[in-house]
């Protein structure tokens, strides 16, 4: 739960104030043992009643050797993880069209 609250933590400090959260792209390290399911289960919990309420949490594993990362991408430490990104809406909520 530490990862999730972090992670939530730093989407709503990244979000633009006003703005919901639509989705949270997480990248983990090959040997880190939080299992990505149960990181949406929490993610979900840790959400509710914040601009993150209803996002998806998308997880991906680095796949290849420790210390390794996919071409044109920083490695990050095999037990560690990496908030690469979060996806607002293009207006925020409230503005008229």
């Amino acid at each position: 739960m530490p990862i999730i609250t972090r992670v939530l933590e730093l989407s709503l400090a990244s979000a633009p104030p006003g703005a919901r959260i639509l989705r949270v792209n997480l990248r983990v390290g090959s040997l880190c043992d939080a299992d990505p399911l149960w990181l949406e289960r929490y993610f979900r919990v840790a959400a509710r009643g914040t601009a993150a309420e209803g996002a998806v949490l998308g997880v991906r594993r680095d796949g290849g050797p420790p210390g390794e990362a996919p071409a044109g991408e920083d490695p990050i430490p095999e037990f560690g993880y990496v908030l690469e990104s979060i996806e607002v809406p293009d207006e925020p909520e409230g503005t008229p069209r």
